[in-house]
């Protein structure tokens, strides 16, 4: 995998394309509770991305995590997994020790995918930490967190943020824009 600034211009604009074209995911149009969202979400275990085989473990304690986040509609928990395994591959980025010492993760990988919710087109940008493995061993990564953007402008005056995994989404009039994902997209410019 490579980090953003050692991917070649025209592999991203690859990407950018592929995400803007792709079938979104349909998110059923029907209501769930907190409790069978949890169960579903505890079924998931581990997925595998089908672009790059990145194996991810979803972990339990991720849950409330995701929950908690602006715009975050738990109907989502149904086709979470779908659209992890059928995610375009973005960035690594290296752990960011400023805000919190991690010794068990050597960085982070981001996927992005179409999904839709009654026809409103919405990206989810899905954040995967990579654990530390022990030479000779399959490397792992658990789910981190996932943030949607139910509007995203390519648009170059939009602020832009410098892998800080803590600054992930601001509230906007049509819901909420992930600055991560508007960073990539705005990347190819």
């Amino acid at each position: 995998m490579y980090s953003l600034a050692m991917m070649q211009n025209n592999e991203v604009e690859k990407q950018v394309a592929t995400i803007k074209n792709a079938e979104a995911i349909s998110v059923p149009e029907m209501n769930i509770d907190k409790v069978i969202a949890k169960e579903i979400y505890k079924k998931i275990k581990q997925r595998k991305n089908k672009y790059t085989e990145q194996i991810a473990n979803f972990v339990n304690n991720t849950f409330n995590k995701i929950l908690g986040h602006k715009g975050f509609d738990i109907r989502i928990i149904l086709i979470l997994a779908e659209a992890y395994e059928n995610a375009i591959y973005m960035y690594d980025e290296p752990v960011n020790n400023m805000h919190k010492k991690h010794t068990n993760f050597t960085g982070y990988s981001n996927y992005v995918a179409k999904i839709s919710i009654k026809e409103q087109p919405i990206y989810a940008r899905f954040t995967l930490e990579n654990l530390k493995t022990k030479p000779g061993k399959e490397k792992v990564s658990q789910f981190h967190s996932v943030h949607l953007s139910y509007e995203v402008k390519n648009n170059a005056t939009q602020p832009c943020v410098n892998s800080a995994i803590i600054t992930t989404a601001t509230w906007g009039v049509n819901g909420t824009t992930d600055l991560k994902l508007l960073q990539w997209l705005n990347s190819v410019k």
